[in-house]
């Protein structure tokens, strides 16, 4: 997982926003960041890390959020939260090619392993929105959680996990388990108050959750369906990855 703060400080000494969602693209080496505080038209700000300079930002719809690059890393696909879209963006000529209607509120994006299919998350609509990525459209929603916020798919790509915020006054509980070639909610599992982020161990065993409200981790067991363990992390964890013991 990218460290934030030494990436600001060490690679560039450019000040970004505070909750900063970030993703990077390997054949080029470059990262990009959501500029989420426009108050009109947003951007995608990019940075070369070979250079270490900051490149050209990219224009996007209204209040640019969720990040997520394609399996194959030649599309980046960008919520945004204000103007119910979602940004395709070529990652070889770093241009906006398209601007796909989603629904209410998207948040975040994440797609099966072949990329056929990503899904965004509607957090205003208490949905799951499904985009076939050749189409480019919508072509299903499914009801999930309160306040859809993070989703990722299994390794096999049968089964998508999605974490339920809920509100700060509010907060849900549970992830939604949801079959993206149905298109239908299978099953839900109840973690820590705020669940936000998801991430997959790479053996497909194990989803783990950050509960924001809750400060602390699930983990769930993906045959059984339940929660094995919880760890207590700290105040307000938000986003999560995995990253296997050989690779540390």
């Amino acid at each position: 997982m990218m460290n934030a703060k030494r990436f600001t400080s060490l690679a560039l000494g450019i000040s970004l926003v505070a909750h900063l969602g970030l993703a990077m693209a390997n054949p080029t080496g470059n990262v990009y960041t959501a500029n989420e505080r426009a108050s009109s038209i947003s951007q995608v700000r990019v940075f070369d890390l070979e250079q270490r300079i900051e490149l050209p930002g990219i224009p996007t719809g209204r209040y640019a959020h969720g990040l997520h690059l394609s399996p194959n890393d030649h599309t980046l696909y960008v919520a945004n939260m204000k103007s119910n879209s979602v940004s395709v963006i070529d990652v070889a000529t770093l241009k906006e090619t398209a601007q796909i209607p989603v629904g209410q509120n998207p948040v975040q994006i994440g797609s099966t392993p072949d990329g056929r299919l990503a899904f965004v998350s509607l957090s205003a609509a208490n949905q799951l929105g499904f985009i076939d990525t050749t189409e480019r459209k919508v072509i299903g929603k499914v009801d999930v959680g309160r306040t859809p916020i993070q989703m990722m798919a299994t390794v096999d790509g049968r089964e998508v996990y999605v974490a339920n915020q809920g509100s700060s006054q509010d907060p849900d509980d549970s992830v939604s388990i949801v079959d993206p070639l149905t298109r239908s909610s299978i099953g839900t599992v109840t973690t820590g108050k705020g669940a936000h982020g998801v991430a997959i161990s790479t053996d497909g065993a194990y989803v783990f959750v950050s509960n924001i409200e809750a400060g602390t981790v699930s983990v769930i067991d993906t045959n059984s369906r339940k929660v094995v363990d919880t760890h207590k992390v700290g105040a307000g964890p938000n986003g999560i990855s995995f990253k296997p013991s050989s690779a540390q």
